[in-house]
């Protein structure tokens, strides 16, 4: 959406993207001068899960066997533009989007994040429970390195 230049409190809607049911989690995406860009990454919320653990982040999963890829949505911000444009890459979990830009004809993302697992499993999320949290340093250490340092 952009605000509607004659009335700034109504917006303006500038595309849509379908994007089934791949895009359960959605925690990051990027805007440049034209376009915006969304990133759908194998993670998935089990509702079943979260509900009977009580924590959201518990249902959070990397599930490669629903989707072993990432998709990227390119939307253009001008309505009278082009339609949206997806391209699917080797599957990674995003967490943050540092930076996005165009470099003549190619669009370059800079983002935090890891490779997908090739496994179903818990998602990284699980780095921000409190019970592990709190636990001594090593065990915290153990767990960083098995879901970040081992996938880059």
């Amino acid at each position: 959406f952009r605000r509607r230049p004659e009335s700034p409190g109504e917006r303006l809607e500038v595309g849509r993207v379908k994007v089934g049911h791949r895009m359960l989690v959605q925690h990051s995406w990027a805007l440049a001068e034209d376009f915006a860009l969304i990133i759908a990454h194998p993670m998935f919320l089990d509702p079943a899960a979260a509900a009977f653990s009580g924590e959201m982040i518990t249902g959070l999963k990397e599930q490669p066997s629903l989707q072993n890829f990432t998709e990227i949505f390119l939307l253009p911000l001008e309505a009278a533009r082009a339609p949206s444009r997806s391209f699917s890459v080797e599957p990674f979990i995003n967490v943050h989007v540092v930076n996005v830009y165009r470099d003549h004809d190619t669009v370059v993302l800079d983002f935090e994040g890891r490779k997908a697992s090739t496994e179903d499993t818990e998602s990284f999320y699980g780095a921000f429970d409190m019970e592990r949290v709190r636990k001594p340093e090593s065990e915290g250490r153990s767990y960083y390195e098995e879901h970040f340092q081992k996938r880059k």
